[in-house]
């Protein structure tokens, strides 16, 4: 798993009167209205694999992105490690000093097998005024620190999303800034507070998410909108809500934006906007039985399994090998590739069992594939049949004369042409000319009694 973060260092701030920049230590940026500063940030991967492809997009509606129009290329960053980037930028001259804003900013990255992840940090701005900025501001003036509420890990239940199907999304929120955030709503897909206020039951403001987008997620049991309570200053909780996949949703990996809405102790309002990443899969539905019913086994005497895999899905689908294997037996004709399966086709394989023992057998069926994101997978199920005794021979099933000490027929050789040359001259002198037939051999015939002999006189 991949898991970007990310630290803020120093800014650089350009103040009216100033000789040289001045470097700040912050958890929340204050910049002078009409001015520019740099921001200087670490992204670190704490993930146990490489991110790569990293690009890094910088999105503030009241700042002004200079020299690189607020994308970064960040290359790629190894697991443990982290690496720092600048992003100079401008602020507008008509801000409001004391007001507060947002800088969003986006992260792009891929794993090593290419699959696509996405982070959004929102850092807070409080705008100041260009009369109190000097050359050298006071080092023991700490303005206060509004809260920032960051979704730091996110889960899903179960694992593999797919269409049609619902699901359970955990996400672990977090409260990075200085303050409380007082009575959170979290709104899925996206929404905003409709009046300023503190969003406090029986106050005056309200939260609205009926503008967000559900076209691939859409709320199952509750609304979109859900109430977390206070959140304090590096406390962390678990919100779990649970979503349904739309059916015609395709495999492919889909953005969700999050908002935190909620109030510090002093009563203003903020709204905390993010984005998390899911993936949708669409694994083959096949399904596996005996094409016929398999004629009965006997322990040490290969069967025939007659073997079927049907495409049950609506779509076309493209199977790798399937593997026919048994714990209790030998198989063979057992690995074939199986191919490509439009809607209600199939597919049969012939396998060879030849069972070791009496008693229910376990056919195990493995069929690999390439998901929709090229990763190998396999689809896997049993079936059985059933091993009997092999029957032994009957008395005389083969004549009668298969039991020891049995008679067996003489048996006559093909006659030579000289012995059919003879039989002829035989018949030519009047004497037996008949070929030789088969017989019992003399010594098993039975023999005539001799004679009693009567004593004389």
């Amino acid at each position: 798993m991949l898991l970007l973060t990310i630290r803020l260092t120093t800014a650089v701030w350009d103040a009216p009167g100033s000789t040289s920049p001045r470097a700040l230590t912050f958890a929340v940026i204050f910049v002078v209205p009409g001015h520019s500063f740099t921001l200087d940030f670490l992204l670190a991967n704490q993930g146990d694999s490489k991110a790569r492809n990293v690009v890094i997009t910088t999105v503030a509606a009241d700042l002004v992105p200079r020299g690189n129009g607020g994308v970064i290329a960040g290359g790629a960053i190894s697991a443990g490690a982290d690496t720092g980037y600048s992003q100079g930028l401008t602020e507008r001259a008509d801000l409001t000093p004391g007001a507060v804003t947002t800088l969003q900013i986006v992260v792009d990255y891929t794993d090593p097998a290419e699959v696509p992840y996405q982070r959004t940090f929102t850092l807070g701005i409080r705008i100041k005024s260009p009369h109190s900025a000097s050359s050298n501001p006071p080092a023991t003036t700490t303005p206060a620190v509004r809260p920032v509420l960051l979704v730091t890990g996110y889960t899903t239940a179960p694992e593999t999303l797919r269409a049609g199907h619902t699901f359970d999304l955990s996400l672990q929120v977090e409260n990075r800034g200085g303050e409380a955030a007082r009575s959170v709503g979290l709104i899925l897909g996206g929404g905003a507070q409709t009046q300023s206020g503190t969003p406090e039951a029986g106050g005056s403001a309200g939260l609205s998410g009926a503008s967000g987008d559900f076209t691939n997620f859409a709320p199952v049991g509750t609304s979109n909108i859900s109430a977390l309570g206070d959140v304090e200053p590096g406390a962390t909780l678990t919100a779990v809500v649970s979503l349904i996949v739309n059916s015609s949703t395709n495999p492919g990996a889909y953005t969700l934006k999050i908002s935190f809405v909620y109030a510090d102790d002093s009563g203003a309002g903020f709204t905390d906007d993010q984005v998390i990443t899911l993936l949708v899969h669409q694994p083959p539905i096949v399904g596996l039985s005996f094409y016929q019913p398999p004629d009965p086994f006997f322990v040490g005497q290969p069967g025939v399994l007659p073997i079927q895999v049907v495409n049950l899905d609506r779509r076309s689908t493209l199977l790798g090998r399937m593997e026919v294997t048994s714990p209790s037996g030998e198989t063979s004709n057992n690995v074939s590739p199986v191919g490509y399966l439009d809607p209600g086709m199939f597919y049969t394989l012939d396998v060879l069992f030849t069972p070791f023992e009496v008693g229910p057998q376990r056919i195990d069926v493995r069929i690999d594939y390439q998901d929709d994101f090229n990763q190998p997978q396999s689809l896997a199920q049993t079936l059985d049949v059933e091993a009997l005794e092999a029957p032994e021979p009957m008395d005389g099933e083969f004549g009668g004369m298969d039991e020891p000490g049995g008679v067996y027929p003489e048996v006559i050789e093909p006659e030579t042409f000289w012995q059919k040359l003879w039989r002829g001259l035989l018949g030519l002198l009047g004497l037996d000319s008949a070929p030789p037939q088969p017989g019992i051999p003399e010594e098993s015939m039975p023999q005539e009694a001799p004679p009693a002999m009567i004593p004389k006189g």
